[in-house]
Parts: C-alpha cells; structure tokens; sequence
C-alpha cells in the first residue's frame, strides 16, 4: 500500500495540474501528449548510443554517467526545439507549452520510476525503504518542474529567434 502512495505522489502531481489547466481542450490534451511522444522518442534516440558507451569497459562508473546525462541533455533538448520550432500548437499559449512540459516530465515519471518502484516489489518481491522511495517521487516531481522550465526556455527561444527574424526584415 505505501508503494502506491509513494507512486501516487511522483506522478499524481504534475498529472493534476495539467488536468486543471487542460479541462476539455483538445488541442491541450494533444500538446501533453506530444511531450510524452517526445521524451519516449528522445529516449530510445540515444539508447544504441548509451548501450555501446556501457559496453566499454575501460570507462570509468563516473564517466559513463557523465556521459549519459550529456545525450540526455543533447537529445532531449534538440527534440524539444525541433517539436517546439515546427509544431505551432505546442506554442498556442502558455497552456500549451506547460501541457507539452508536463507530459514531457510526466512520461518520464512513469517509465522511469513508477514501473521500476512497481517492478521491484510486485514483480522482484524486493522490499524498499520507505524513505528511499519518497526520495525518488521528490526527485520526479523536481524533474518535472525542470521539463516544464526547459520547454518554457525553449519556446521563448524559438519564439525570439521569429522575432529577431522578422526585425531583420525591416
């Protein structure tokens, strides 16, 4: 029972908030669910990379994670452009690039750390400490408000690269 708690305060969250931002808009639900096609697609974009730099043994523990969150930054952030820059219904309003912030941050709770918390006890019948799992779901929710920052930066970044654009032109 504390699993599903500690897995309900990773996720419930950001998942409320964007339901209360979102209520019935399609084009709202759309964006969140761009973001969660966007990390996934993000994710398994760098995976063969990150499975050859693991299969190096000489590579030091520290390095390789090193490595690791530098693809992560690289592909995560490019993809966010790219869908930001080219997708002009994740940029309709401020609900919008929130809802594709959240679903970005949001999927990735789920897939890395609701189904792994969930997978260790039901499926391993590992036990965990409750404080080791509450620290996971405060790191989730600290990363979702990271995704939704970062789509936000991102945004006003493609928006100011319009902007300087159109300045040119006159």
């Amino acid at each position: 029972m504390i699993v599903w708690f500690v897995v309900l305060l990773a996720l419930a969250p950001s998942f409320i908030l964007f339901v209360y931002v979102a209520k019935v808009k399609r084009s709202v639900w759309f964006t969140f669910g761009l973001g969660c096609l966007g990390w996934v697609v993000a994710f398994y974009a760098r995976l063969p990379i990150l499975t050859g730099i693991s299969r190096v043994a000489e590579l030091n523990i520290l390095i390789i994670f090193a490595l690791y969150a530098l693809f992560a930054g690289v592909f995560e952030e490019g993809l966010r452009y790219g869908l930001i820059r080219k997708v002009e219904k994740i940029r309709i309003d401020w609900k919008h690039v929130l809802s594709f912030g959240l679903g970005w941050g949001f999927i990735e709770a789920v897939l890395v750390y609701a189904v792994n918390i969930l997978a260790t006890v039901y499926v391993l019948g590992m036990k965990i400490a409750f404080l080791d799992m509450l620290a996971g779901a405060v790191e989730r929710n600290f990363t979702v408000i990271f995704h939704v920052a970062m789509t936000f930066i991102v945004c006003w970044a493609v928006k100011a690269k319009n902007l300087n654009c159109l300045l040119l032109q006159f």
